[in-house]
C-alpha cells in the first residue's frame, strides 16, 4: 500500500468517525417531553401540564433555540394523552379540534379569567344554580392577552337546550349572556 493509500484510508476513517460523532450528539440533544397529568382532547395546555423527560433535562437546558416545556403553553392537545406519555410539539395545535357532534350544540360561554382555575376540556360546569346536572366543557378559548376574558365551549345536548337561559327570578327575563356559575363534578 502506498503512502497516498494510507492517508486516504485514515482520512475516510476520520470522516466516518466524525460523522458518527455529530449524528450521536444530535440524537442526544433532541429534547423529549412528557405529560405531567392525563390530558384530554382539546385540553388547553398551561404551565405544569408538560415537563421535560428526566433523562434529557440537562440536554434541554443546553439547547438555545430548541423547544422547552413553556413552548407548549397556550396550545391544544390533539388527542388523549395519558400521564407520563411522550408529547411532541408537532402533536399539539394552535386551535382546538372541536368537531360537530350529532344531537349536540356547542355554546360559547363567558368565563372571566380570574375564575378560570383548573377548568379545562372534559371538566363539567353549572351555568346556573338551577341546572339539574352539569354540562361538559369541550375546550377553553383564551386570547393571548392576559387581561381579556376567556370563553368556555360548552357541549349541550339538544334535549337539554331548554334548561339554558331560563328567566331569573329577579328580572323575569333570561340573562343577556351566559356565564359559568361554578365548576361541578361530572356525572
Amino acid at each position: 500500500m502506498t503512502l497516498r493509500g494510507i492517508f486516504l484510508t485514515f482520512y475516510c476513517l476520520f470522516l466516518a468517525l466524525g460523522t458518527w460523532w455529530i449524528v450521536r450528539q444530535q440524537k442526544l440533544a433532541v429534547p423529549e417531553f412528557v405529560a405531567s397529568r392525563d390530558l384530554r382532547l382539546d385540553h388547553w395546555l398551561r404551565e405544569g401540564d408538560v415537563k421535560s423527560a428526566s433523562w434529557v433535562a440537562e440536554k434541554v437546558a443546553a439547547l438555545a433555540n430548541g423547544p422547552n416545556p413553556n413552548s407548549f403553553v397556550g396550545r391544544y392537545v390533539t388527542g388523549d394523552v395519558p400521564k407520563g406519555a411522550t408529547l411532541r410539539l408537532e402533536a399539539t395545535s394552535a386551535v382546538p379540534l372541536m368537531a360537530p357532534r350529532d344531537g349536540h350544540l356547542t355554546l360559547l360561554v363567558t368565563l372571566p379569567r380570574a375564575r378560570l382555575g383548573t377548568l379545562n376540556a372534559a371538566s363539567c360546569v353549572q351555568l346556573s344554580a338551577r341546572d339539574s346536572k352539569p354540562f361538559g366543557v369541550r375546550a377553553i378559548l383564551c386570547p393571548l392577552s392576559d387581561v381579556a376574558d376567556c370563553s368556555a365551549a360548552i357541549d349541550v345536548p339538544l334535549e337539554r337546550l331548554s334548561e339554558i337561559g331560563k328567566p331569573t327570578s329577579e328580572t323575569g327575563k333570561p340573562p343577556a349572556t351566559l356565564t359559568v356559575n361554578a365548576e361541578a363534578p361530572c356525572p
